[in-house]
């Protein structure tokens, strides 16, 4: 995992949070960098995107099958979400949430997010919002939440 900071941001729809993912990668972020968390209820698909094609794109990605890195990004983080208490996680926030048994806001914290921000994603995700965060350095953190933002991303002020 990067040293530095955790920058997020939720997201209503799967196709955003999927935006976010391929535009963190395409940017160079690590993959092990990327969380993903959401409610372990939430549909796991909104109705625009052709989930055959994506997770064909992940398995190319897996394969190490060139620009499937961007296309399967999200798939290859769905496919390997782990339930933590009443959620779905994947990367360093599956981890953390794990290590505090299953505690969002525990897990929040211990990635540095102030408590009064981590209350607010915490009752973001628990109303169905899915939350991508990715662990970077200081000097890029600009960037990933540019990138978060564009991709429809909001953060808490």
């Amino acid at each position: 995992m990067a040293e530095g900071q955790a920058v997020l941001a939720t997201f209503l729809l799967r196709s955003q949070a999927q935006r976010a993912v391929e535009s963190l990668l395409q940017a160079g972020f690590a993959r092990e960098d990327i969380s993903l968390v959401l409610r372990s209820d939430v549909p796991l698909t909104d109705g625009q995107l052709d989930d055959a094609k994506f997770f064909a794109a992940d398995r190319r990605w897996e394969a190490g099958e060139g620009t499937g890195t961007a296309l399967g990004g999200l798939a290859g983080m769905l496919a390997g979400l782990a339930a933590v208490g009443g959620f779905l996680a994947a990367g360093p926030l599956a981890a953390a949430l794990a290590a505090v048994g299953g505690g969002l806001l525990g897990a929040l914290l211990g990635h540095g997010v102030p408590r009064e921000k981590a209350q607010a994603y915490e009752a973001r995700i628990s109303r169905g919002d899915i939350l991508v965060a990715v662990h970077t350095p200081p000097a890029t953190a600009g960037q990933a939440r540019q990138l978060l933002t564009a991709a429809g991303g909001e953060a808490p002020e």
